[in-house]
């Protein structure tokens, strides 16, 4: 069969299934870029799971947006951000040691959980500070006191935050802690957790629709108005315009959460309350 040249506008859409509990994702992302590619038959289908990056090394920026939109989908308002740190007796000599302890005091975590009737979830990220100490970063669930969580670290200090998402949901906070890295930074992230869930569409925005958005500015009414009378129930947090000297054309991204009124319209509950 012979090959057909297609062209337009793809709009790529990330879904964050989030932690309200609500059918709606949480939080979802859109990217419009033009594209030409050969193909022999159409092909799009409707949401499946996102691609993880073969490796976790946040060095790479498809691993740090995999990142973020794994934290997004998986952990918010009154969770927990712990920074477990060593004091002199107790400092690692090699990341590689580090995260070995870190491993341990996971299996505790656990079974802390476990005794409360709770299941862990988590993400942590090891990091190298530019003084070559080995520090570690945590999101986890909520339902266990936070005493007791810092209690079982053992090695050093362990700081723990209640998260207080507001607009934007933990936008800074996981932007902080996928931050370009001076120094040696990996991720690892419990197997229970929701997975972001993508689409593909080449026919929802149309060339001449595109060529209009690039001309608007990123924060006028206009840009705003289009992409929530799109998308129903979600309001913009931000969009963000890119031109590729390359290729000699515009990139699009719209970042938006779920509204409040929304998500209380439907009745969506917290999941582990």
């Amino acid at each position: 069969m012979a090959m057909k040249a297609k062209s337009g506008i793809r709009e790529k859409t990330y879904y964050c299934q989030g932690v309200s509990g609500n059918k709606k994702a949480d939080y979802i992302e859109i990217d419009l870029f033009p594209f030409v590619e050969l193909q022999y038959k159409p092909s799009r289908g409707g949401r499946q799971k996102a691609t993880t990056p073969k490796q976790k090394n946040l060095n790479d920026k498809k691993a740090r947006r995999y990142f973020r939109l794994l934290a997004k989908s998986n952990f918010g308002q009154r969770d927990i951000h712990l920074t477990l740190s060593y004091d002199n007796d107790n400092l690692p000599d090699t990341p590689e040691q580090g995260e070995k302890r870190l491993r341990n005091y996971m299996r505790r975590l656990k079974r802390l959980y476990k005794a409360n009737g709770k299941e862990l979830k988590y993400i942590y990220v090891t990091e190298v500070s530019s003084k070559g100490r080995v520090h570690h970063h945590l999101l986890i669930n909520r339902g266990v006191d936070r005493d007791a969580i810092e209690k079982a670290w053992g090695h050093g200090w362990a700081n723990s935050k209640r998260i207080q998402a507001e607009h934007g949901g933990i936008e800074a906070l996981v932007c902080y802690l996928s931050k370009d890295p001076k120094g040696r930074k990996r991720y690892t992230s419990s197997r229970n957790l929701v997975k972001p869930l993508e689409s593909v569409s080449d026919t929802k925005t149309s060339c001449k629709k595109f060529q209009q958005l690039t001309l608007w500015p990123e924060d006028c009414e206009d840009m705003q108005k289009h992409f929530e009378q799109k998308h129903p129930g979600y309001r913009i947090i931000s969009v963000e315009k890119y031109y590729n000297a390359v290729t000699c054309e515009w990139y699009i991204r719209a970042k938006m959460e779920l509204r409040d009124d929304y998500k209380r319209k439907k009745g969506a509950k917290r999941r582990n309350e």
